[in-house]
């Protein structure tokens, strides 16, 4: 993950928190209806997805703002979405909370190992807060302060 990119994955209300692993994090697989309703959602609103490998299916641009779908062979799988703070975020924001909300889930922000209801001011203060957003208001300072 680039400095500038934010992240932030869909988990199902009442579901375990995500588990953090030295590889990153995992979430408890959405139910294949979820993410059929995920994939509908997101393919009227971004358009058709590309697959960046087999059963992960991308919605925007890889270097950009995206929101990612993987499926398993069982029809079950995740959704996240990487968020480029050096482009406006103005149209990405709201779009991950409605999609959160039509799915019943919560936005696990990995980076702070949280879970934030899907509300538009959970979500924007999460990300003005974030690294990426820091990293992006002052590249010099944010690279020279201390850990």
């Amino acid at each position: 993950m680039a400095l500038w990119q934010f992240d932030v994955a869909l988990t199902l209300r009442g579901s375990p928190s995500p588990v953090v692993t030295d590889e990153g994090y995992e979430t408890t697989p959405l139910p294949e209806l979820v993410v059929a309703r995920a994939t509908k959602y997101l393919t009227q609103h971004f358009g058709q997805p590309w697959e960046m490998m087999p059963r992960w299916f991308v919605f925007g641009q890889e270097d950009g703002n995206r929101f990612d779908v993987l499926v398993e062979e069982t029809g079950v799988g995740a959704v996240s979405v990487r968020i480029d703070a050096r482009a406006y975020a103005g149209h990405v924001l709201p779009r991950v909370t409605e999609l959160a909300e039509l799915l019943g889930c919560m936005l696990y922000v990995p980076e702070r190992g949280i879970c934030l209801n899907p509300t538009k001011q959970e979500l924007e203060h999460a990300f003005s807060e974030s690294r990426a957003a820091r990293f992006v208001r002052d590249p010099h300072a944010f690279l020279t302060e201390a850990p």
